[in-house]
């Protein structure tokens, strides 16, 4: 697993295109990529554990603590 992004300032979350009200801006939440994993089932485990959640492609993940949602 790679972790790509965790607690960023207001600034750089702009640079890259961020939500403006971003999970990222309090540190809670993360972007990783998964690598030589399952990664339906990875998916699968974190849909039932964490709040927001996005797949992108090539196992990358965005995962955060907010309610329960996909987008």
């Amino acid at each position: 697993m790679t972790v790509n992004s965790t607690c960023r300032s207001a600034g750089h979350n702009r640079r890259v295109g961020g939500a403006r009200k971003s999970w990222h801006l309090t540190g809670n939440a993360v972007d990783f990529r998964i690598h030589g994993a399952n990664i339906r089932s990875v998916y699968a485990m974190l849909r039932s554990s964490v709040g927001g959640i996005k797949h992108y492609r090539g196992g990358r993940f965005h995962i955060d603590n907010g309610p329960k949602r996909t987008f």
